[in-house]
């Protein structure tokens, strides 16, 4: 038991690190005649990939069907089961299982590191992001000018674009000091067809149909530039950098939330 928690614990601070959701699963109750004993864990991937042992057989097969559900829920349970031939199980144990739920961890990938980023950067980690912070310019991309920052990268843009590997739950703000950059990196984005959460562009309206329009005529092969947010923002009449980190965070945390009938900036 000792070793096959060992193990598990192992693979969760790897998930963790990786970034990947997962499903742990510990059964808290378990009578003597039950195939998993107390303390017993598994963990469940969104793909069905499998660590570890609830007791195997029927009892695993139905334990990982109510894992997936709660990943696809996000949200932890506790589950009950009577080890009957209804369950294709003749021990007549009983087994209680506890299913916790871990979410990826949501990164936000700010490209520009001037005023904007400086004020959205505290406002996306009170939201629970870990904000990741690019600019090519060596005297922005300094982490002491950011509040709750969790990196600064100093790059060059076009290159990190080409080679970051952002995860489907984070999200990615390109608000640099060039038009160039923005479309530059944008377009990159698209041809790779990146796939997250959540992009955002800030322009003026006339920029940011110019941009669209050269992009989708690259013949990409996907819609990705027709599920960027641009111009960036609810429409709340911004007119600081301040208020506009609020629009811009407002309009994230309604695309993560579902939300369909909110007056988009980009709509």
């Amino acid at each position: 038991m000792e070793r096959h928690n060992q193990e598990i614990f192992k693979k969760i601070n790897e998930l963790l690190d990786e970034n990947i959701e997962f499903a742990l699963l510990t059964i808290t109750k378990a009578t003597a005649n039950s195939p998993g004993r107390l303390g017993f864990k598994m963990l469940v991937l969104k793909d069905g990939t499998t660590f570890g042992t609830v007791g195997g057989g029927e009892l695993e097969f139905q334990a990982t069907k109510e894992a997936l559900s709660s990943i696809k829920e996000k949200k932890s349970k506790t589950i009950e089961y009577n080890l009957t031939p209804d369950l294709k199980m003749a021990c007549g144990g009983r087994v209680e299982l506890f299913i916790e739920y871990f979410e990826a961890t949501k990164k936000a990938y700010l490209f520009g590191g001037g005023h904007m980023g400086v004020d959205l950067t505290p406002i996306l980690a009170s939201l629970g992001f870990r904000v990741i912070v690019i600019d090519n310019r060596e005297d922005y991309a300094k982490s002491s000018r950011f509040l709750n920052v969790s990196e600064v990268i100093n790059a060059d843009y076009l290159e990190y674009a080409e080679n970051f590997k952002p995860s489907e739950s984070d999200a990615v703000v390109i608000f640099t000091h060039g038009h160039t950059y923005d479309y530059d990196i944008l377009d990159i984005l698209c041809r790779r067809n990146i796939d997250v959460k959540y992009i955002g562009v800030i322009g003026a309206k006339n920029k940011i149909n110019m941009i669209k329009k050269k992009i989708s005529s690259s013949g990409y092969g996907n819609d990705l530039i027709d599920r960027v947010y641009a111009p960036i923002g609810l429409n709340i009449a911004t007119k600081t950098t301040p208020e506009i980190s609020v629009a811009i965070a407002a309009e994230i945390v309604a695309v993560y939330n579902g939300v369909k009938d909110i007056k988009f900036m980009s709509r």
